[in-house]
C-alpha cells in the first residue's frame, strides 16, 4: 500500500516538473517574441539618430559596437531581475533546484542577447542614408 502511494507521488511530482518546464518554455518563447517587437519598435524610433550618426562619419561597424554595448547594459538589468525572480520562484515552488533555475536564466539571457544582436545588426546593415534623406524631404 505504501509503495503504491510513493509511486503515485513520484509520478505526480514528475508530471508537475514536466508541466513547470513546459510553462517555463512557453514563458521564454513569449518573452522573446515580446522583446523582438519592443526592440524593433525602439530601432524604428532611433532610425533618424542612427542615420545622422552615419552621416557624421561613423561606420556601420561603429553603430553595431555601440548597440552591442547598450544591449549588454540592458541585459545586465535582465540578469539582476531574472535572478531575483528565480530565487523567489525557487522559494515559492520548491520543486526547482537553484541550479535548474540558474541554467534557465542563463539560457534566457543568451537567447535575448543573440536575438538582439541579430535584430540590431540586420537593422543597421539595412540603413541607407539616401533613402532616409529622401523620406525626410517628402
Amino acid at each position: 500500500q505504501l509503495g503504491q502511494y510513493q509511486l503515485g507521488y513520484i509520478e505526480t511530482l514528475s508530471h508537475w516538473n514536466q508541466m513547470m518546464f513546459t510553462f517555463a518554455g512557453v514563458i521564454l518563447l513569449i518573452s522573446v517574441l515580446i522583446d523582438i517587437v519592443l526592440e524593433s519598435h525602439l530601432l524604428m524610433q532611433r532610425k533618424k539618430e542612427l542615420v545622422l550618426l552615419l552621416i557624421s562619419g561613423l561606420l556601420k561597424k561603429d553603430l553595431q559596437r555601440i548597440s552591442m554595448i547598450e544591449t549588454l547594459g540592458s541585459i545586465s538589468i535582465v540578469v539582476v531581475s531574472s535572478t531575483l525572480i528565480s530565487v523567489v520562484m525557487s522559494c515559492i515552488l520548491g520543486t526547482f533546484d537553484i541550479i535548474t533555475l540558474s541554467s534557465m536564466t542563463v539560457l534566457f539571457i543568451a537567447i535575448l542577447l543573440i536575438e538582439r544582436m541579430v535584430l540590431q545588426n540586420k537593422f543597421i546593415n539595412k540603413l541607407n542614408i539616401v533613402d532616409e534623406l529622401r523620406s525626410e524631404v517628402h
